[in-house]
């Protein structure tokens, strides 16, 4: 909804085996990414509710609107695979991730009043699999997320409006993140 703006960045990942055997791994994962998101010229208009005129700002080079210009994550993984016997085997999986946003912002001015600041939080994944024959299994799995209970914000909107002598109201309103929460599910393959 703007006539010019740009996206660009960078992307970095790795994954590095900490321990490989033939039956159980223990992996890093990392990855972050890097990128300017730009609207070179646009406009925001706001009602002055005291006249009903309409008041035009004009934005240069701004952030795009819920677009973090850092985000990453890293990670480590266990996985264990026991020995085939008689067509059966178990596989466990835990799989701990720290993710990181960086700030960003609820409109198209690049305004901090308006700005969702930066934030992390872990995640942890635990999985069981039994596998019967070739095609057939069952997956337990649970998930804990906000695993350190942190308090973020990580959504939100804004609106505003001029009102007498041209004072700017802007209304902000957030949406806090769940706190520790947990989530379980059963998967069947057949």
């Amino acid at each position: 909804n703007v006539d010019k703006s740009f996206r660009r960045g960078i992307e970095l990942g790795t994954k590095i085996f900490l321990v490989k055997k033939a039956n159980q791994s223990i992996i890093l994962h990392a990855n972050a990414a890097f990128s300017a998101n730009k609207i070179q010229q646009t406009q925001a208009s706001w009602i002055d509710y005291a006249t009903y005129e309409v008041v035009d700002s004009n934005f240069t080079n701004v952030d795009i609107a819920y677009s973090p210009n850092q985000v990453g994550a890293t990670g480590l993984e266990y996985t264990y695979l026991s020995p085939i016997r008689n067509g059966k085997s178990h596989l466990i999986k835990i799989l701990y991730y720290h993710k990181w946003v960086g700030q960003q912002y609820l409109d198209n001015t690049q305004d901090k009043t308006r700005m969702i600041n930066a934030y992390h939080f872990g995640e942890l994944t635990t999985a069981y699999t039994f596998k019967w024959k070739q095609n057939r299994s069952i997956t337990l799995r649970l998930q804990a997320l906000n695993v350190l209970n942190n308090y973020y914000v990580n959504n939100g909107y804004t609106w505003g409006y001029f009102y007498g002598d041209r004072n700017l109201v802007q209304e902000v309103f957030v949406f806090p993140s769940a706190p520790r929460n947990f989530m379980g599910g059963i998967s069947l393959n057949f």
